[in-house]
């Protein structure tokens, strides 16, 4: 639990990485993003979790499967980029916001 907790401040702000930039990237562009945040978290010393995974941090496993990255826009105060030629993301982010009647 102790190291839990002082892995906390770089799985939290690796996870706000992930918030701001992930968005249009493909999986395998994302993971090569976070190999690369790991890389660079060690050299500066920010602690981090040897098992890293936005989804532990951030995530509700039924969010994650009903929608992979619902997460990313979830967990956000700015909409992430979402590159939506179907018009899908548009359409559940207007349903889940239709209560704020934004």
């Amino acid at each position: 639990m102790g190291e839990e907790k002082i892995n906390l401040i770089g799985d939290c702000f690796l996870s706000c990485a992930c918030i701001s930039y992930y968005g249009g990237f493909t999986g395998v562009y994302r993971e090569l993003l976070i190999t690369e945040w790991l890389e660079q978290a060690a050299v500066f010393e920010i602690p981090v979790s040897k098992w890293f995974s936005h989804e532990n941090i951030l995530g509700d496993p039924v969010m994650i499967r009903r929608w992979q990255d619902g997460i990313l826009v979830v967990k956000c105060r700015r909409w992430p980029l979402m590159i939506d030629p179907q018009q899908q993301a548009n359409k559940w982010l207007r349903n889940k916001e239709a209560p704020q009647d934004i």
